[in-house]
């Protein structure tokens, strides 16, 4: 949504209600996925977690029954980021697993690599250091390997050098 993306989420939200509403009765279920996936995004970043988490939720079952597994996927990556920012590690866990499966499955290998990311980050917090090296290395092996990177590849592949060069530094003082 234009104003989602202007990040005039009150704008947005009043927009993306009437979108829902209207959406909600058409045969093809993915407009309505995509509202709710928008709604999700503005009530986060507007810090309505209940609300985002609802919003995300339902995009995840319409986008089940619909096989919209692009945006099923981003789905799973923004509600286990939230549940990452609450500090339910566990149960951010399991949401990104749902995603990595799936992102197997379909081949989808910059959001494999997004989700393998973000569960080295839940267990770097956990203090799971093997766990964490070893998703951030797959994350990393994933998108070296990729042909035709897109730029968010590229950004993600540095996030990745960053966190396992700081991972190294941070052993390195630790044998001091």
């Amino acid at each position: 949504h234009v104003y989602l993306r202007q990040q005039k989420y009150e704008t947005a939200l009043h927009f993306l209600k009437e979108d829902i509403q209207n959406f909600s009765s058409l045969k093809n279920r993915e407009p309505l996925a995509r509202a709710l996936y928008s709604y999700g995004e503005a009530m986060q970043h507007t810090q309505k977690i209940s609300k985002a988490i609802r919003a995300y939720q339902e995009c995840i079952k319409i986008c089940k029954e619909g096989h919209y597994f692009p945006l099923l996927l981003r789905s799973y990556n923004n509600l286990g980021s939230l549940y990452l920012s609450l500090e339910d590690y566990e149960q951010s866990v399991k949401i990104y697993q749902k995603g990595l499966e799936i992102a197997l499955r379909i081949n989808a290998i910059t959001l494999k690599a997004a989700l393998l990311f973000n569960q080295g980050l839940i267990y770097l917090k956990e203090s799971n250091y093997a766990l964490a090296s070893r998703r951030f290395l797959i994350a990393k092996r994933v998108l070296e390997n990729k042909k035709n990177k897109i730029a968010y590849d590229s950004l993600l592949l540095s996030k990745c050098y960053q966190v396992l060069a700081n991972m190294a530094q941070e052993e390195k003082n630790n044998m001091k």
